[in-house]
């Protein structure tokens, strides 16, 4: 760990102690607050972060506009607990507590985002930041509502493509427009709600961006420093641009929507990771090379719609349908030749019905099923064209008595995975089950424990992948003997959720039998290093702390500290060594004031060093980067236009993320400026 990020670490574990030593002080200077709840939609039977025992957090308004960046995994990277699996600034998923990729669920608008994400961290994740209103995280198992690929958790992104309330006049919308000087990136985003009638809302959305490579401090590889490209990634360029066309209708006893959306994007690879030619093709290889390495052209159509009734039948308090189906279709480029390409059609619908409570017990129980439609063609086709079909029962139960709340469920599910050109099918039966208590030690202070045993069944990437794959520079092979793998999860929390001073502490553990993970075997086939899929026991556990303190709060003017810290680590079980791809220690700390007119912020954030690391991994330096921004309001208290100005890595530090397979091309970015001016009508 350097001497910077160790004093930011030391710094922060002082913060830490605030909630339970400097409360008095506090007092003294403030005014007891109470913060309103925050409510996680995607959480059972839509509970608060008070109520919930596992991790949560919620981005939005400014929150999420001073977090903005071009992929979901790179808006979440600061947030406590979450780390991004960044290939570049095209590319980049969410990590929780160390779990990625078939691990953590994401969704849009509450279904899944229908692409290739999962079958490698090249491919970006389809959930437009451009246009999104609210990202909520819960962090640990929420396989009962979301199914098997939620063990380690589950993202959700929300936009108004559906809309769900009627604008207060007759029309309402925004528009945004940006601009970055890292990468010269020029970004644009506006959408308007008609009321058409006293029930029918009709929403219209669009958004583009472009941005070219980004700069970093000094050379971005050793490549780079022989060929002399000196402070900037080579093929990083993004270009993004998409909208949707949707109409609700909405009634006393229920509502209907509908909405089609497209999104296109074009971003390249650094580090090229172009194929190898054979002999003989001197020519194509140059003619790569001019067109800057592998770029993805990335397109995919979206139909979406929404159903609800309240008080359907006399227990039932509402009843609710998703649908969802997408067309996804990408090809990855080699200058202008088509190298591979991935197409993926999907479709999920699930049904959610809330019952009225029975004996003090309120609860949710519904139905899930899905389709993934799945195929590679080309040099890179490391996995054969499968379908894989979800099928699950799950039910989710609470009940408060004095000060005790308890919750409970369970989740029945099945899946079945065909490879017809191999002529094999695998078929699956999951059991999850959850249990959890929580505790008011008095107004300000909850206490909480939960358990849950989860399970999850291999997806086809696991199972049958044989071929290249130049993301990893490795060759895959699957394994179509691979069981399903059980997770054994126990999680501790306490919240102080009033007062001048907040805050919450989760202690976590999970024990695995028979984790899948990719090993590399030492071989090598075609020049490349051997993976291959296999099982383990292992273990992972850690925290994450936060805490804020308003130490002043008077007419005019009140000023904030917050910071957060969170860790994990991850053994296997049978052999105690480490595995790989572990996110290190991280920590934010920041101070804010805010007035009539403009909101400060002042950001240290950061990461230790990671030391600890799996096969065929080398080690990661830690890093801390200031930060800085300004949200300014002409007329105070209003929204109708805000103007933000950052700062990020005003030091211009150099930083690279331990587990983006890209750490040693791509640097994280350096010293950039953006400004975004937003409008509301």
């Amino acid at each position: 760990m350097n001497f910077q990020s160790l004093r930011a670490g030391v710094s922060l574990l002082a913060l830490m102690a605030v909630p339970f030593s400097a409360a008095p002080l506090a007092a003294q200077q403030a005014e007891p607050v109470t913060l309103q709840p925050v409510v996680i939609e995607i959480a059972p039977l839509k509970s608060t972060q008070e109520e919930l025992v596992e991790g949560s957090a919620v981005l939005a308004g400014d929150d999420l506009e001073r977090r903005r960046a071009p992929t979901l995994g790179e808006t979440l990277a600061r947030t406590p607990g979450v780390a991004n699996s960044d290939f570049g600034p095209g590319a980049g998923r969410p990590v929780i507590r160390g779990q990625g990729a078939a691990r953590v669920r994401v969704l849009q608008n509450g279904l899944d985002t229908f692409d290739a994400s999962t079958a490698s961290p090249d491919h970006a994740v389809v959930t437009p930041m451009d246009s999104a209103e609210r990202v909520e995280v819960l962090r640990g198992p929420a396989a009962l509502l979301y199914g098997s690929s939620a063990v380690g958790g589950v993202v959700s992104v929300t936009d108004g493509r559906i809309p769900m309330h009627r604008p207060k006049d007759l029309v309402e919308g925004m528009a945004r427009l940006g601009f970055s000087t890292g990468s010269s990136a020029l970004e644009g985003v506006g959408s308007a709600s008609l009321a058409a009638g006293n029930n029918v809302v009709l929403h219209l959305e669009g958004f583009s961006s472009d941005a070219s490579d980004y700069r970093v401090n000094g050379f971005a590889s050793e490549e780079a420093r022989e060929e002399g490209l000196k402070g900037k990634v080579e093929n990083s360029a993004v270009e993004r641009s998409g909208g949707s066309v949707g109409a609700s209708y909405l009634g006393e006893r229920g509502y209907a929507g509908f909405a089609v959306s497209g999104y296109s994007s074009l971003y390249g690879i650094p580090g090229g990771h172009e194929h190898e030619h054979e002999e003989g093709e001197e020519e194509e290889e140059d003619h790569d090379h001019e067109h800057g390495g592998v770029r993805i052209d990335m397109q995919q159509t979206r139909y979406d719609a929404r159903f609800g009734l309240y008080e359907p039948l006399p227990f039932l308090e509402e009843a609710s349908l998703r649908l969802g189906h997408a067309d996804y279709r990408h090809l990855e480029l080699e200058g202008d030749e088509v190298g591979t390409i991935f197409e993926n059609r999907g479709w999920e619908g699930r049904l959610d019905l809330t019952h009225k409570p029975i004996f003090g017990l309120k609860g949710v129980f519904g139905v899930q099923a899905s389709r993934r439609d799945f195929q590679a063609v080309g040099e890179e086709a490391f996995v054969p064209p499968t379908i894989t079909d979800n099928a699950a029962l799950f039910l989710v139960e609470r009940y408060e008595t004095g000060p005790w709340q308890f919750t409970g469920g369970g989740r029945l599910e099945t899946q079945t995975v065909e490879a017809d050109g191999l002529g094999l099918e695998r078929d699956f039966t999951a059991v999850s089950v959850s249990a959890g208590a929580s505790y008011r030690l008095s107004t300000d202070y909850t206490v909480g424990v939960s358990l849950s045993r989860t399970e999850r069944a291999p997806n086809a990437e696991e199972l049958f992948s044989d071929g290249p794959h130049l993301a990893t520079d490795s060759y895959e092979i699957g394994n179509t003997e691979l069981g399903k793998e059980e997770a054994l999860h126990a999680e501790l929390s306490l919240r102080k959720v009033r007062g001048p001073v907040t805050g919450a502490v989760n202690l976590f553990a999970t024990r695995y039998r028979d984790y899948i993970f990719r090993d590399f075997t030492g071989g090598e086939r075609d020049g490349l290093q051997e993976l291959r899929y296999r099982q383990t026991d292992a273990d992972f556990h850690g925290f994450e702390v936060e805490a804020a303190w308003t130490f002043l709060d008077r007419p005019g003017l009140a000023l904030s500290l917050d910071g957060s810290l969170d860790y994990v680590r991850a053994e296997n079980r049978e052999t105690g060594e480490d595995l790989p791809l572990i996110p290190p220690l991280g920590y934010t700390i920041g101070i804010n004031a805010y007035t009539n007119h403009v909101d400060y912020r002042l950001e240290l954030a950061g990461a230790a060093e990671q030391d600890r690391t799996g096969a065929n991994e080398t080690e990661t330096d830690g890093y801390a980067f200031l930060n800085a921004s300004l949200a300014f309001r002409p007329i105070a208290g209003n929204d109708d236009f805000v103007l933000h100005v950052q700062g990020r890595n005003l030091t211009d530090s150099e930083g690279r993320n331990h587990i983006s397979l890209l750490k040693d091309e791509a640097p994280l970015r350096g010293r950039e400026l953006r400004v975004v001016g937003t409008v509301r009508f």
